[in-house]
């Protein structure tokens, strides 16, 4: 963030927060000041508890399908330059099963 009082960069990752004023000091901080880092391996330490049982799912395998549909027609939609409806590329799936 730039400011006409300095400038701050905040590392989601790292959990650092570095501010430069404008009158030359800096300051960093990190740790619990910051808050928490970026969850980066949430997602595969979820994976794990759910195949070791530990957990339970919460993304069903439903609304995966609902967004894997909006990708797809996305992608179909930039490679044609026209507008896609995923609504209508569940139907022909279907169709063609």
């Amino acid at each position: 963030m730039l400011t006409n009082k300095g400038f701050i960069l905040h590392d989601m990752v790292a959990g650092t927060l570095f501010a430069r004023y404008d009158n030359g000091e800096t300051e960093e901080i990190s740790g619990s000041e910051v808050g928490d880092p970026y969850p980066a391996f949430a997602t595969a330490r979820h994976l794990a508890d759910l195949i070791a049982d530990r957990d339970s799912n919460r993304a069903p395998s439903e609304e995966a399908a609902r967004v894997v549909e909006f990708l797809e027609a996305a992608y179909l939609s930039a490679e044609m330059h026209k507008p896609v409806n995923p609504m209508l590329l569940r139907e022909a799936s279907k169709k063609s099963l």
